[in-house]
């Protein structure tokens, strides 16, 4: 049984190895569908969810972007750029506002978003929702949850 320090550790490995596998996952099936649409160079993970922003709103500004995806404003002023230089978004002024600048999705970007985003709906739902894998992962999670209160509890 772990407790303490090695709990908190395999906590820790089993979460990184969830994203890095989900991560992984992604990041495949992304680069599969550049190579399909012969996009200059291969897309990266991080871009992912910039573009499923864009692809849903069709347009919204920096500043939108960043707080729904929960990104700081250079970040995500780096991953717009990288999209504009794919070709799969582009920046232009607000015609009301010529102060603001908006930003969305081209043509080429609804072509990859319309392939990736179920792509990568179904490879969450096979990771995350799967039935036997999921009730292993609550069983597991709800016995740590009960160690963990032991644990606190001891005082």
């Amino acid at each position: 049984m772990f407790q303490g320090r090695e709990l908190t550790r395999k906590l820790y490995r089993d979460s990184v190895l969830i994203n890095n596998f989900f991560k992984e996952q992604v990041t495949n099936a992304m680069d599969q569908v550049a190579t399909e649409l012969e996009l200059p160079r291969k897309t990266k993970f991080s871009q992912y969810f910039v573009l499923c922003e864009l692809y849903y709103t069709r347009q919204t500004t920096l500043t939108e972007l960043s707080d729904a995806i929960d990104v700081t404003m250079p970040n995500v002023s780096n991953t717009v750029n990288e999209l504009i230089g794919l070709g799969l978004a582009e920046r232009k002024a607000d015609s009301s506002d010529r102060r603001k600048t908006i930003i969305s999705i081209t043509e080429l970007g609804l072509t990859y978003s319309k392939k990736i985003i179920p792509l990568c709906v179904e490879i969450f739902d096979t990771v995350f929702y799967d039935k036997k894998q999921s009730q292993q992962i609550v069983e597991y999670y709800e016995e740590t949850l009960k160690r963990i209160d032991v644990f606190q509890n001891r005082g």
